[in-house]
């Protein structure tokens, strides 16, 4: 994985400033004054701030009755979802697919992409109730983070000591029409006593990812809500005193799918991802102005684990990671501010000799463990002035097997009065990981060269419009891939992808109540395309995503103690290769414009203070949702969930 950001360091000391302006209130100025150091060392609000950035209270993720982180990202305009092989579903940006490695996931600034092959995990994976706020930059973010952070950057904070304040419990279940679709179950506690704070929380739910039918190409099916299991366990524990903080965190994603590479096969299998993942960090405050901010950190993975031999699927692998590095921030002025870092890490992959070439566990070119070595310089750059805000930033990788990356980043910002404006540009990448290395040794980075503008405008004291428009061009893409000589997993670069679009958010907040109106639009006219992604016969969309996306999240407060409120999410037509003809041409299925709606009551402080509890219809329609596979893999469409009653119900001790 190639990306422990120099920036971590510091992001995790400055968080307690971050939260002093108060998110929860569904207050428009609270939201506007909000400060975020997502995108840059130096802490700033989000019209100021160098991104194209989504923030997302608790308070919403709540009240709308998401269930999940993938609820919670659907939401944001340009994202979208996919199923990548196994029955595993991952993401996708702006219409290009980011689930290996190029889309970053952070948990606390902790980053969670496994090493082996760089993917996320989605559906049923982490419970909403951990979550204080998800900060999204939608589009590239590798000059601060590095190779994962190709797309966009998603962090989950989770619940502070300030925000559990002691204790809270929560508890919460999902009926389909003929199965229970999930439960979950999580407890958490935070404390401060004088300068010592502590924070910990646990969950663990089991659901499944859908009660459809899947039918494969060769009209095999099975009934998914029998293998289709989503069934997250995840522990996170903080401690901070001063200046020192450290953080351990335990993710373990159960899976169980029947459908492999897309064939249905005789029995479900059942696989796991797990990761554990350790850091400690001292904020050395040297004089009023400089901090230094010394670090290390353990990673330990054991990602697509399938244990049983007799099949195809077999895969026994453990990856870690080892890093130690320092970030040194200098507000030279109050209108200058200066970051500089290093950062190198050691990555080590194996398996064990008597499972060698046992299913997929493949060796790795020859050898059953393999290590690599990586170092990372960075320097960012912020200049206040009364015209315009110009930060520049670069950031340099050498990696001991595919060499040198360099990213250069400049973006100016301007907030003046109700308006804003950003100009932004950069380049951004991303780097091989380990099994794409095992692959093909002589594979190289992906490069990305982006363009955004944002300008926004306060219309009202509670209403705020925001348009962007980007453009993406991926050179040298690292594509998937099957070799038709030996059957075995293929990684190579392989032509140009790009995509250009526009996306809007309009926002409500007040007293309480809240509406945000999004729309997304993007296509690939005039962009190379490789023909791993793209539509046969079309050369303006690719194979998944929609190019147009318009999605509503809505929250009223009927009396002090209930809100009623609820979602909806447009998609415009999708496409998907259903399979070859018989003179072995790609045959394309499309699936019509569908609109997903649901609806939730919420509650809180009934009865007892603290006590909070939220009843949803998902899917009113009970639509069908494909999940399309964003490449010419040979898997057909999965099908998402039906409608689902859900109940939720949390206390604060």
């Amino acid at each position: 994985m190639q990306l422990v950001p120099l920036a971590l360091a510091f992001v995790l000391a400055a968080e307690p400033e971050a939260e002093k302006v108060d998110i929860s209130t569904l207050d428009l100025e609270a939201l506007l004054a909000f400060e975020t150091d997502v995108a840059s060392l130096t802490a700033q609000t989000l019209r100021d701030s160098p991104a194209i950035i989504t923030v997302i209270s608790r308070e919403e993720i709540t009240r709308v009755g998401a269930r999940d982180l993938m609820d919670v990202l659907a939401l944001v305009p340009g994202v979208g979802f996919g199923v990548d092989v196994q029955g595993v579903v991952g993401i996708g940006f702006r219409g290009l697919w980011g689930h290996e490695g190029k889309v970053l996931l952070l948990i606390d600034g902790q980053p969670m992409n496994e090493l082996l092959y760089g993917s996320l995990q989605f559906g049923g994976h982490l419970p909403v109730e951990l979550i204080e706020r998800v900060e999204i930059i939608r589009g590239p973010g590798s000059v601060v983070y590095g190779g994962f952070a190709e797309l966009a950057v998603i962090d989950v904070i989770t619940r502070s000591a300030a925000s559990l304040d002691g204790g809270a419990v929560g508890a919460s279940y999902g009926r389909m029409r003929d199965t229970t679709g999930r439960w979950q179950a999580s407890a958490g506690f935070g404390t401060r006593v004088g300068e010592l704070e502590v924070v910990g929380q646990a969950a663990y739910g089991q659901g499944i990812r859908s009660d459809r039918i899947y039918v494969d190409p060769n009209g095999n099916r099975f009934d998914m809500q029998d293998a289709s299991d989503t069934n997250p366990g995840f522990v996170n524990v903080g401690v901070r005193y001063r200046g020192l903080e450290a953080r351990f965190i335990y993710d373990d994603y159960r899976t169980t799918q029947q459908s492999e590479f897309g064939e249905v096969v005789v029995a479900p299998v059942t696989q796991t991802f797990r990761t554990a993942r350790a850091e400690a960090k001292y904020a050395w405050h040297l004089t009023d102005t400089l901090t230094l901010t010394p670090r290390v950190s353990l990673t330990w993975q054991k990602p697509w684990n399938t244990m049983d031999q007799a099949d195809s699927s077999f895969y026994n692998k453990s990856a870690r990671r080892i890093t130690a590095g320092a970030t040194a921030l200098w507000n030279a002025h109050e209108t200058l501010s200066f970051a500089v870092g290093a950062d190198t890490w050691l990555d080590r992959a194996s398996i064990n000799a008597d499972e060698a070439g046992i299913g997929l566990n493949t060796t790795f070119d020859g050898n059953n463990s393999v290590e690599y070595q990586n170092y990372v310089g960075f320097a960012e750059a912020l200049w206040r002035t009364s015209i315009v805000n110009v930060e520049g930033g670069a950031r340099f990788e050498h990696h001991s097997q595919f060499g040198g990356s360099f990213v250069p980043r400049l973006a100016l910002t301007r907030v003046f009065g109700d308006f804003h404006i950003k100009g932004l540009a950069s380049r951004a990448f991303r780097a091989p990981v380990i099994e794409n290395i095992a692959t093909n040794p002589d594979i190289v980075p992906e490069r990305t060269t982006a363009f955004e503008i944002e300008g926004g405008y306060r219309i009202a004291s509670s209403l705020f419009l925001t348009a962007n428009l980007f453009d993406l061009t991926i050179t040298d893409p690292i594509v998937y891939g099957v070799d038709a000589t030996s059957g075995q997993e293929l990684y190579v670069n392989a032509g140009n992808i790009g995509s250009r679009g526009i996306e809007s958010v309009l926002r409500y907040a007040h007293a309480g109540s809240y509406a945000t109106l999004g729309y997304s639009f993007y296509t690939t006219a005039g962009k190379d395309t490789t023909q791993t992604y793209e539509v046969p016969g079309r050369d303006d969309e690719l194979l998944a995503w929609p190019t147009h996306k318009l999605t509503l999240a809505t929250s009223f407060a009927l009396t002090d103690w209930l809100s009623v409120g609820g979602t909806a999410i447009g998609m415009s037509r999708r496409y998907a290769i259903a399979g070859v003809d018989d003179a072995g041409d790609p045959v394309v299925s499309s699936f019509k414009p569908v609109v997903f709606l649901s609806a939730t009551v919420f509650v809180h402080d009934l009865g007892w203070k603290g006590l909070e509890g939220s009843l949803s219809l998902h899917n009113i329609g009970d639509a069908r949702n494909p999940l399309i596979q964003p490449y010419d893999g040979g898997h057909p469409p999965y099908i998402g969930p039906g409608r689902e009653v859900f109940v939720r119900v949390a206390y604060a001790l």
